[in-house]
C-alpha cells in the first residue's frame, strides 16, 4: 500500500530530481510537474489491459432522444468509464437466437441492439492505495520519464528509464490482467475505443 505522495517522491527519485516537501498538491516545481502528468500518466496504464483492480460492472443508462441507423438503443457511458471490456457478457461479435449481437463505443456513447446495457469496463476511480506492486512500479517509472523530459533529463538517463517502464509494464500485465489469464488486451485498441475509433469488439478481432 503506497499513497500517491509516496509514489510521485519515488518518481522523482528516479528522475534524479528532490523529493516533495510535504505532499503532491503543494506549490514547488517537482510537485507542479508531477500534477501535470499524473492523471494522464495514470490513465494511460490503466488502458493498458484489463487490471482487476480497476474492473467495473454497472448498467449504462438509455441516451434520451438518440438514436443509430444501425443498432436499436444508445445508451450513455458512466463518467468513470476509461474502456468498455465486455457488454452484458460479450467482448466480440458473436450470433445468439440468430442474430448478431454486436456493441460499438463512439465517443460518450454505446451502441448495440441489447434491450439493456451492462457494461464491465476500467474505471478510472481507482485509490492508490489499492494498486498492485508491479502496477506501481510501472506507474512509478512512466512518471518519472514525463518528469524527467518536462524537466529537461539527459537522453541517456530517459532511455534507461523507458527500457526499465518496459520491462516493469510487461511483467504488470502478467500480474495482474485478465481474470489472471495472463492475456493483456492490446493497448492501441483499448485506447482507440476509449477515443470513440472503434470498439473492442472489432479491436479483439483485428488482434488475431
Amino acid at each position: 500500500m503506497a499513497t500517491r505522495t509516496e509514489m510521485v517522491n519515488r518518481s522523482l527519485a528516479l528522475a534524479g530530481l528532490p523529493p516533495l516537501v510535504s505532499d503532491y498538491s503543494e506549490d514547488s516545481p517537482q510537485a507542479n510537474s508531477s500534477r501535470a502528468h499524473w492523471d494522464s500518466d495514470l490513465e494511460s496504464l490503466l488502458v493498458e489491459t484489463i487490471w482487476n483492480f480497476a474492473k467495473v460492472t454497472d448498467t449504462f443508462e438509455v441516451a434520451a432522444g438518440e438514436t443509430h441507423p444501425r443498432y436499436n438503443a444508445v445508451y450513455s457511458i458512466n463518467a468513470d468509464c476509461l474502456a468498455v471490456w465486455r457488454v452484458n457478457g460479450y467482448e466480440n461479435q458473436v450470433y445468439a437466437e440468430g442474430y448478431p449481437v454486436v456493441w460499438e463505443v463512439e465517443g460518450e456513447y454505446l451502441y448495440t441492439s441489447y434491450g439493456e446495457c451492462i457494461a464491465e469496463y476500467i474505471t478510472r476511480n481507482v485509490n492508490p492505495a489499492n494498486f498492485p506492486p508491479k502496477f506501481r512500479d510501472a506507474l512509478e517509472h512512466l512518471h518519472a520519464i514525463s518528469i524527467g523530459r518536462e524537466r529537461g533529463l539527459d537522453a541517456n538517463a530517459l532511455d534507461s528509464l523507458e527500457r526499465a517502464y518496459r520491462l516493469k509494464m510487461a511483467k504488470a500485465k502478467f500480474s495482474d490482467s485478465l481474470e489472471g489469464s495472463g492475456r493483456p488486451i492490446r493497448s492501441n485498441y483499448l485506447a482507440e475505443a476509449r477515443k470513440g475509433r472503434v470498439s473492442l469488439d472489432r479491436a479483439d478481432t483485428m488482434r488475431n
